[in-house]
């Protein structure tokens, strides 16, 4: 419970089976070198606080002898320093298995019984056993501390490591949606640039049309136009207007795979996908990476497969390989292949992609999945391409196995269960 209850104690049950009549305790400060009271008896034998009471052991009244017990006889006994009475009074140290803490001070004021034989014997042992006691109630009480302490800090730990988890959970999101959006800006790029390409083309061919058509013009006006003249229009004006719908066509059909593209990545509903048409409009957005590099894209997907799926994670999945074969398997620009078959098997589709790139070593194959691993540190790579693929097909419930393909360069085999 208390030292002050084990005090109390002590004095009552020394007062009934050791017949001392009047019993105090005092505690040792070591650091003031002082003896400090706790428990102790009035001149009548009533247990009563004296924690005001403090005085030095060298100039104690109480003496302060180095045996364990030492028995004082026919002196003056002590009530808040006045005297009350005469008789004999006994001093024990307490020790606490380490050192000396303090004293028990017994007297016979009451019934002045006379020093019995045992007397010191039994103080002795008395002593003794309140002394382990205290050192007892004490470390109970330090590991206690500890003990709340290190709840404390447990729980403070937990917490912090709770809060630790959410900021690292929505920093992935923040990295995730940065990723996301270099891949929107890498995409805008090459929309810009193989649209403007088309509608260059044709720019220049109405461009062109239009000054043979003012000349033919002038010349019709002035009465001065030949058949030759004529003809030459004419071929110009059929060959103008060709390559102006070939490629208005060509820049319409872009737009449109764009928009596809677009489209899937914003609607996270899901819908049965033709997974070759699929492709093939990834492989379009990517024209101009592969434009001028010897890189052959190859679908092997059939023409009737399709997955109930929704179609903007599948995106990413695709977009995100190509990405990372584009940035690390073919960096050295040497020719290969990225190729992509598909089909249904066991409940799930089965989706295979690999590029025949520069691969990498066993060590860092381990690594692949795993979140900011980058062999492209500080040149571009964050590290979370793939590992937003690994998250998006885990959230699906599916499983992706990375290998090395043959004879070199990466393969993915990914696994997404057919879900009703």
């Amino acid at each position: 419970k208390t030292l002050d209850t084990l005090y109390q104690k002590v004095i009552l049950e020394a007062q009934q089976h050791l017949f001392i009549d009047r019993l105090t305790i005092l505690l040792l400060d070591k650091e003031t070198d002082e003896m400090v009271g706790t428990w102790g008896t009035d001149q009548y034998g009533n247990i009563k606080a004296e924690k005001t009471f403090r005085q030095p052991v060298s100039k104690s009244q109480w003496g302060s002898s180095k045996e364990s017990v030492e028995v004082y006889n026919n002196v003056d006994l002590l009530d808040c320093d006045e005297i009350v009475g005469r008789g004999w009074r006994a001093m024990a140290t307490i020790n606490d298995g380490e050192a000396s803490i303090g004293w028990i001070v017994a007297d016979n004021l009451i019934n002045q019984r006379p020093v019995q034989p045992w007397l010191k014997e039994v103080l002795t042992l008395f002593s003794q056993a309140l002394g382990q006691l205290i050192a007892k109630f004490n470390h109970v009480k330090k590991l206690k501390e500890m003990n709340d302490h290190l709840e404390s800090l447990l729980e403070k730990s937990s917490s912090q490591l709770s809060e630790n988890r959410q900021q690292l959970e929505t920093s992935k999101k923040e990295l995730a949606e940065s990723e996301k959006l270099a891949s929107l800006g890498a995409l805008v790029a090459g929309i810009t640039h193989e649209i403007n390409t088309p509608i260059g083309i044709g720019v220049t061919a109405i461009s062109h049309l239009a000054v043979q058509t003012k000349e033919i013009n002038e010349y019709y006006l002035n009465k001065a136009m030949k058949r030759s003249q004529l003809d030459e229009y004419f071929q110009c004006a059929i060959d103008s207007s060709e390559i102006i719908q070939n490629n208005l066509m060509r820049a319409a059909d872009l737009i449109q795979s764009f928009k596809q593209l677009a489209v899937d990545q914003s609607i996270h509903s899901s819908s049965d996908v033709k997974l070759k048409e699929l492709i093939d409009n990834i492989k379009k957005s990517f024209h101009h990476q592969f434009k001028n590099r010897p890189i052959n894209f190859i679908n092997h997907i059939d023409d009737d497969l399709y997955f109930y799926t929704c179609p903007g994670k599948l995106n990413q999945i695709i977009t995100n390989l190509v990405n990372n074969s584009l940035l690390h398997a073919f960096e050295s620009n040497n020719p290969g292949n990225i190729e992509i078959s598909a089909k249904i098997e066991k409940q799930a589709l089965q989706l295979c992609y690999f590029d025949t790139g520069d691969g990498v070593n066993e060590e860092n194959l381990q690594k692949l999945l795993d979140p900011f691993f980058t062999t492209k540190k500080g040149e571009g790579g964050t590290g979370l391409g793939l590992n937003i693929v690994a998250n998006i097909v885990k959230e699906y419930d599916g499983e992706i196995a990375v290998s090395h393909a043959t004879p070199s360069g990466l393969k993915f085999d990914i696994t997404l269960p057919i879900k009703v």
